[in-house]
């Protein structure tokens, strides 16, 4: 509901006063009942998990990228950290 209240709010016209979000909330019930306020969530939950079946693999990726460059291995930077303060070598 959240998500339709903002995209109401951000595709209202520039010449009339941008709606607060309790005044377009308001609205929408008016206009349309409860049911409004869930247009569009099936496509909003397929572009969720498309989106982040994408981000999290990516963010892994990088994540590891940036390890090898700085450590040469895929030790996490923790154990490094730690190591460093321990004096293990």
């Amino acid at each position: 509901p959240i998500d339709v209240i903002k995209t109401r709010i951000q595709t209202s016209p520039l010449e009339c006063s941008t709606p607060r979000m309790r005044t377009m909330w308001k609205i929408l019930i008016r206009e349309g009942g409860v049911k409004a306020l869930f247009r569009g969530i099936g496509i909003t939950v397929f572009r969720a998990f498309a989106v982040n079946g994408i981000i999290f693999p990516v963010y892994e990726f990088v994540s590891m990228q940036l390890e090898d460059a700085r450590f040469g291995d895929h030790t996490l930077v923790i154990d490094h950290i730690y190591r460093e303060k321990v004096d293990i070598k």
